[in-house]
């Protein structure tokens, strides 16, 4: 079982290209469910969709298969606060607007941001390159940082902001998810770069995009893996319909 395992994360590492943070990810989670099987006394060779159904309803009961999301006014707090510096919502609007991975972010050049075209060039998983449109306010706090910084061309986007000169040294992965992780102080939750993905996606789907967009949008090789966003919109719609109409006074008899 586990040499099957392993030549599967090979197969992904070879020959789908796929990055190590990618392969630690997929190795925890298929662990995850062989484990559970191990407790159920369910052979491999006779796992099922059924198996499959009842282990996502465990995750489910544990709240652990849905990606949670912020909400837009949660984003919107953010890019309005004064403690964060323009640097940080220009982590936001990409990350949020954009729906890039952190691992896209950090190798993000100055010259894949085209601000008259209103887009950004992005090399994903696999070196595949996609185009995603850039909204308004993403393209306005972008310029701002880029005149203030005077980054151009080949330098990363995100660099070392640290002492008198701008030192064009690239922010890391570990800073990138250590200024969202204190982004908690503001909106008093929970959030990591991911999040920012997941709420892209949900608020994209939730306003009526099609799914076979929101799959180009991210990146997404397989339309499976988009899916699990239109679980997390219902989801907001079904919480939306009840907080209203749960709410209403029921008819008197008279």
């Amino acid at each position: 079982m586990y040499l099957m395992l392993s030549e599967y994360l090979n197969h992904l590492s070879q020959e789908r290209g796929y990055s190590p943070n990618t392969l630690e990810a997929y190795e925890r989670d298929i662990l995850e469910f062989l484990n559970y099987h191990e407790t159920q006394k369910t052979k491999l060779y006779s796992i099922t969709r059924r198996e499959v159904n009842k282990y996502l309803a465990e995750l489910r009961n544990r709240k652990n298969a849905l990606p949670k999301v912020l909400s837009v006014s949660e984003v919107s707090r953010l890019l309005s606060s004064n403690e964060l510096i323009l640097q940080d919502k220009v982590i936001v609007e990409l990350l949020y607007a954009c729906g890039l991975r952190v691992s896209e972010l950090v190798s993000l050049p100055v010259k894949a941001i085209d601000i008259g075209g209103g887009y950004i060039r992005v090399l994903g998983k696999g070196g595949k390159e996609r185009l995603i449109p850039l909204g308004d306010v993403s393209v306005m706090v972008v310029k701002k940082y880029l005149l203030d910084t005077g980054l151009k061309g080949d330098d990363p986007l995100l660099v070392s902001l640290e002492g008198h000169g701008l030192l064009k040294t690239p922010l890391n992965r570990r800073e990138i998810w250590q200024r969202v992780r204190d982004m908690k102080r503001i909106i008093g939750r929970e959030v990591s770069p991911h999040t920012f993905r997941h709420s892209f996606a949900t608020h994209l789907l939730e306003n009526g995009a099609d799914l076979r967009v929101v799959q180009e949008l991210l990146g997404h090789s397989d339309i499976s893996t988009t899916q699990i966003y239109t679980q997390i919109s219902k989801r907001h719609v079904k919480m939306a319909h009840r907080n209203v109409f749960d709410a209403l006074e029921p008819p008197s008899d008279n």
